[in-house]
């Protein structure tokens, strides 16, 4: 009969939690691949500037952030 080391697969547990911590881009490129990504991360970005603005109380015009660098490969 085997038996399974319960410590070790508590390990293998925990190693694998520690990864998936890391992981900080939900699962979005199967749903609209990279184009989606970048015009989420602008909205994310633009979000935040104007969420800067509102706080500062600046009546100056938010300038949208810049866009990302495309890379084109052949």
């Amino acid at each position: 009969m085997k038996f399974i080391n319960v410590e070790f697969l508590q390990d293998v547990r925990k190693k694998a939690q520690a990864i998936q911590k890391q992981n900080t881009v939900s699962h979005v490129l199967s749903c609209g691949g990279y184009e989606y990504l970048e015009n989420k991360l602008m909205d994310e970005k633009r979000k935040k500037k104007l969420e800067e603005a509102a706080q500062s109380g600046s009546t100056d015009t938010v300038i949208d952030p810049p866009s990302p660098i495309r890379r084109h490969v052949k």
